[in-house]
């Protein structure tokens, strides 16, 4: 099975400088669970050439390609170009494909959609037991499955840093609980958190493995599960040399005794979804958390020492240059040591893209698929078009607002 992650060196500043951590689950599940041989394939490093070369020469059973949203068309692209001289099976997957599985180019291109997690689906087709093309994948237990192929992705050649230092990407628990109005997260309403040992165990193999000085969390809601953060914070302790990282989580979901666990075991920086310095906005989206809520967050983790990366959209729902000025005044009162303003971006399969007119907003949805400009933020800062008609906000306003908090605000933001 050949996997492959769409080149989108176009899109963003450091595209390529981490890993598929997807593709290499995905591939250790193959080589361990369905006794497959797999092959991965990140674009941003990889020649096309060579793709189709070794397509060519080694004909697998099975190609299968993740799909983000703004590299929708390259992907359907070189499926194309891969049909001209392949006529096994091809995959579509990805988090674009879960939120949009019926357009009609990926059907009209693939064999299979997989909606959901990969690794059950992929169990079902090399099983042949499949009925339809588009697969409903069960969620799989984060616990039986093993960790990242890290030598299938050539891990060895992403340079993915954290303050100065050697970083991966880890994942300790999928999904999340909340709803958020803007965010895709809202219709997973299952966490699934793998075990602490699990954790630290596989930072460890990072550790003595490729010389990892430092790791951050990709889950969405770290520290839901507030004394799983305390064990996975002892356990860094007993097992690991001096480490540094980093975590996301929400203003709601941290607390005294969290964070002095957290600051002893090397967490430098927590990202925060603050989105908005006006409560209504706040209710308008559903985020579940108050601007008090932001303001102690904030606070909490300064007087423990570290540092805070806060996210902050412009463009919600109700929103208006009043309330973005307040959202900025926030963010500066804060002395945040990270910020990021983004424009509002509707993304499928959000409540907001679902049903715009319950959010009084308009919703401008792609013309043949094309999805290029469907992301905050690429090389230049924005997308080129805003696909959002707001009643009070037109695109310029929006990105005048957050020219102005970036001055303002006057401190940079960091990796993503």
């Amino acid at each position: 099975m050949f996997l492959i992650s769409p080149d989108e060196t176009e899109l963003w500043e450091h595209s390529g400088d981490r890993c598929p951590l997807g593709l290499g689950y995905l591939s250790s599940y193959c080589k361990n669970i369905l006794n497959l041989n797999t092959k991965i394939y990140d674009m941003n490093h990889e020649k096309k050439e060579d793709l189709m070369k070794d397509i060519t020469l080694i004909n697998p059973n099975y190609i299968c390609v993740s799909i983000s949203t703004p590299s929708y068309l390259w992907c359907i692209d070189l499926v194309k170009e891969i049909k001209k001289v392949y006529n096994g099976k091809l995959i579509a997957g990805g988090n674009h494909i879960t939120d949009n599985p019926d357009e009609k180019l990926t059907i009209d291109n693939f064999d299979y959609i997989i909606v959901g997690d990969g690794e059950i689906a992929i169990k079902r087709i090399v099983e042949g037991n499949v009925l339809t093309k588009i697969i409903i994948s069960e969620k799989v237990n984060v616990n039986e499955v093993p960790w990242p192929d890290y030598e299938g992705m050539k891990f060895e050649r992403y340079n993915f840093t954290f303050e100065g230092k050697k970083c991966a990407m880890i994942i300790s628990s999928r999904g999340c609980v909340y709803g958020c109005a803007f965010c895709g997260s809202a219709k997973i309403k299952k966490w699934r958190p793998r075990t602490p040992e699990d954790v630290v165990n596989e930072m460890k193999y990072l550790q003595d493995n490729y010389q990892i000085e430092s790791f951050y969390f990709g889950d969405d809601i770290f520290s839901f599960d507030r004394q799983r953060v305390i064990d996975i914070c002892v356990l860094i302790l007993a097992k690991l040399n001096i480490i540094t990282f980093r975590i996301t989580t929400r203003v709601n979901l941290l607390d005294e005794e969290m964070l002095e666990y957290l600051k002893d075991s090397g967490c430098r920086v927590i990202c925060l979804g603050l989105e908005s310095g006006d409560d209504e906005i706040l209710r308008n989206i559903r985020k579940g958390a108050t601007v008090q809520h932001a303001r102690d967050a904030v606070n909490m983790v300064h007087r423990f020492g570290m540092k805070v990366k806060g996210f902050f959209i412009i463009g919600l729902p109700g929103e208006t240059k009043q309330t973005a000025m307040k959202t900025i005044q926030f963010a500066k009162e804060l002395k945040i040591d990270y910020v990021d303003f983004y424009p509002y971006t509707p993304y499928p399969s959000t409540p907001i893209w679902d049903n715009p007119q319950k959010f009084n907003l308009e919703v401008i949805k792609p013309i043949n698929s094309d999805w290029n400009n469907y992301f905050q933020v690429d090389k230049q800062g924005m997308p080129r078009e805003w696909k959002v008609k707001h009643p009070n906000l037109t695109q310029e306003d929006v990105y005048e607002l957050i020219e102005l908090g970036k001055r303002e605000v006057n401190v940079t933001g960091m990796t993503k």
